[in-house]
Parts: structure tokens; sequence; C-alpha cells
């Protein structure tokens, strides 16, 4: 089993019942939905398709919705676009056309607002920077220090400031409301900048209903300031190193990936690294070494899942891909150390150190599985934190919690037919052990429960089962 999980996205290459049905099969732990490409009125017809599809390829796979959030962007260009060279002075405000060869029309109301003489502008993923001279009522005057290529549409990153446009749009709340009446399992938060950006999500999504597990993209220079605030408040977080490498220096993306992962998993939220993961395989049928390295690093950091983007969506070989993450994970889990994780990870409450001993009691007694029967999901999230040494076999009733878990490192989940008691657990573990792999007939299981009495979330009972 891989501890690592696989999230594919979704797209044009993806798109037929055949090929997501062969890149589930392939290994894909949760698919993304790109709200960005996607109508909302398609989304249950998409949701549809991916229960479908998993249940035809017999796994568990989760649906991550991704809002798009306040992306900036260069409106519209002449035709072909303008070259911009280094030493040139240009103009920037705030519009959707009316360009020319040294003014250019940017989508954002508050251009002036918050830029500052000496503030950085980065357009086309950091390929083109500019620095502000002066700011008018209205206007951004400013010169090129890297010079390039511009057209319509472009990205533009405003990395010295604190945006006057927050997060989580109107836009994105109509997303997000279309997205629960779907039923996807997981929503993504773009340009998260503090926990109030959060506090928000998650008021809109209670006000409609359960809410989805929220996930806090990490893309903006504002949010690593923020991060413990942020982590407070989201289910989940990823790493999103599109705009998080335009916003801060590309040579300190390792030492943010890396922090932004032990803190996640410090205070046990589940943690996606994303972008550029396989970007060759987008024309190629096998990654670079630095690819399947950077990968390597990822698993050896103890991410919960990795992402491909459009390796999957509209690249030349999206299973080939999945097939080749799958099979760097598995390399480079052996390398993954639990001496080196207990280090790591620190431990504050009575349940998180019984879980901890738990996860080395399962390495002294090989058993081949931890048993979690669960109702809140919470006891599971916390022997996942913990990195055990052996597979996490969640026993939810909850479907909802069974996609989520398709997302958590080491977790397999299964939903029982019928509620397991105290009283005909160990006859019920046994069975349902044996039906899916986890064990073989004298091997040993640790199960870990509540108990009558016991508060959700709580270990009151530790068992070794042989089975």
């Amino acid at each position: 089993m891989k501890r690592t999980k696989i999230v594919a996205t979704l797209g044009p290459a993806t798109m037929s019942r055949g090929r997501l049905t062969a890149l589930i099969r392939a290994g894909a732990d949760v698919i993304r939905v790109n709200s960005a490409h996607t109508p909302d009125a398609r989304l249950p017809v998409i949701v549809a398709l991916v229960r479908a599809c998993a249940r035809r390829a017999g796994r568990i796979v989760g649906i991550l919705q991704d809002l798009p959030g306040p992306k900036i962007r260069l409106g519209k260009l002449r035709e072909g676009g303008i070259e911009l060279r280094r030493g040139e002075a240009v103009t920037l405000f705030p519009g959707a056309s009316g360009g020319s060869a040294t003014s250019l029309p940017v989508a954002y109301p508050y251009l002036a607002r918050d830029l500052k003489a000496g503030h950085a502008v980065y357009i086309a993923d950091g390929l083109v920077r500019l620095t502000v001279d002066r700011v008018a009522r209205t206007t951004v005057a400013c010169h090129v220090d890297n010079g390039g290529h511009v057209t319509s549409g472009k990205g533009v990153n405003l990395p010295d400031t604190s945006l006057t446009l927050k997060a989580f749009t109107a836009a994105d709340r109509r997303h997000m409301l279309a997205g629960m009446r779907a039923g996807v399992d997981f929503v993504g938060i773009s340009f998260v900048g503090n926990r109030d950006d959060m506090i928000r999500v998650k008021r809109a999504a209670r006000g409609h209903g359960r809410p989805p597990f929220i996930i806090a993209k990490i893309e903006r220079r504002e949010a690593l300031k923020n991060l413990p605030g942020i982590l407070a408040e989201t289910d989940g977080i990823m790493v999103a190193r599109g705009d998080l490498g335009v916003e801060i220096s590309f040579a300190d993306i390792p030492g943010v990936q890396r922090h932004i992962v032990h803190e996640a998993r410090q205070a046990g939220r589940p943690v996606i690294v994303a972008t550029q993961v396989l970007e060759s395989m987008l024309e190629h049928p096998r990654p670079t070494r630095a690819e399947a390295t950077d990968v390597a690093h990822a698993v050896a950091e103890g991410v919960d899942a990795i992402m491909l983007s459009g390796e999957t969506s509209i690249g030349k070989f999206p299973v080939e891909a999945v097939r080749v993450l799958h099979k760097v994970i598995h390399a480079a889990q052996p390398a993954f150390s639990r001496a080196h994780e207990k280090e790591r990870i620190r431990i504050t409450g009575v349940s998180d150190r019984v879980i901890r001993d738990v996860c080395d009691m399962a390495e002294d007694t090989n058993a081949r599985a931890i048993v979690v029967p669960s109702r809140s999901g919470r006891t599971v999230l916390r022997t996942s934190r913990i990195r055990p040494s052996v597979p996490v076999l969640a026993l939810v009733r909850d479907h909802r919690l069974l996609n989520v878990f398709s997302l958590c490192w080491g977790v397999d989940a299964l939903c029982p037919a019928r509620h397991i008691s105290p009283h005909d657990m160990v006859g019920r573990v046994r069975a349902l052990v044996l039906a899916c792999r986890h064990a073989k007939r004298g091997e040993r299981v640790i199960v870990v429960s509540g108990g009558p009495g016991v508060p959700a979330g709580e270990t009151g009972m530790v068992q070794i089962v042989q089975i």
C-alpha cells in the first residue's frame, strides 16, 4: 500500500469514463476539479462520473473542488501582445482593456491603493518584473527590471502588499455552494492571506448544510507570516508552489515547503504539495531525474498527498503520469524513518501519547495494521499524523468521512454494512481485516477505539487481536 496519496486534476485529457477509470486504477486517490475551468452547472455531472468510475475501479476516491480566488490578471492588450524591454517606463492602470505599448490595463480596481514606490510587480509567473517608481490617484508608474513578452490575461503578482481584495470572493462563494450541492468532499481556497479568510469560508459553508473539508492554499507571502492562524482555522493545507514561487524567491521554495509541511503536520492538518511535480510529462512519457527526486523528497518530508495538475488535465500522458508518481512514491517510502518521525512530531495530550504508543506497539509486535473504528474521524487523523509503520484501517459509518480519508497519509477506509458494537468488536474486525487482505490468519492487528462514555476523538480502548 502506498502511504502518500495522489491527487489528479480532471481535464480534457481525462474527462472520458474510460480514461478516468484508468487514472483511478493507476493510483489516483483524489480527483481535483478546477472551478476556474468548470461551469457550476457541470459539477453534478462530473461528481456522478467520478463516483461511477471509482465504483468501476473498486476504490474509494475523494473529490476536491479548487476555487479560482481573486486572481489578478492583465486586461486585454493589442493582438499579439507587447514586448517590455529592460529599463523602459511603463504605466499600470486599473481596467479590462485599453492598453498600449507603454501602458498596461490590470483587472484589479485597488491597484493604486495597494501599491507603493519600491514595490515589485511580477507578470506571467514571474518572467517579467517591474518596480514601482511612483503612484498617482489611479495609475502606477513603473520601470522594467526583467523584460519579456506579455499578452492578454497573464497573471499579475503583487508580493510586497497586503491586497485589499481578499480571498474567497463572491464568485468563490457561489462555486463552493454549487460544489456542496453536488457533493464534493474537499474545497480548496485560493490566495488565502490570514485566519479571517478561513473564518469567512467556514461561516459561509455552515449556513448551507454540512461543510466540506476545507483546504487553505498557501501561495502568498502574506500567508507565510500568518500560517499559525490559518492552520488553526483550516482542515488541510496545500503548498501551491506556482504563485508562491513568484511571491518569494525561487531559492527559498524548498525550505519554505519543508516549513509548511512540518507546521501542518504538527497541527494535525493533512498537507498536499502541488505544482510542476511531473511537468515534463505534459509532453513526454517519462519524467526527468530532477522531478523524480523532488517527489522522493516530498515523500521523505511526510506529505499526505502530491498533486498533479496539467499532467493529468491536458497532458499527453495522464495515466502514465499517475503510474510514474505511484512508482516513485513506492520506491521512496522505505527511506521514511519512523525513528526520525518520533523526534519531529510534538505530542501534547493524553490521546496523542496513547496513539504514539500504539504505533510503537504495532512495530514491536509485528502487527499488520492499526484498525480504528471511528465516529468523528479524529482518532484516524491523529493516528495518520504520527505516521505509523503499518497501514491505518479506518472503519466508519459516514460515507463523507470515507471519502475524506482518501487524502490522509497511510489510511485505508471501509464502511461496514452495520454498526460495530463493543460486544462484537473482535469478531467483526477479524472478518473485515481478512476481507480487505490487510492481514492473514495467525497475524495480528491492533484495534484503537473509544468506548461507552468516551468523548468523540478520545481513545478508550486498545486491543491486540490475532486474526
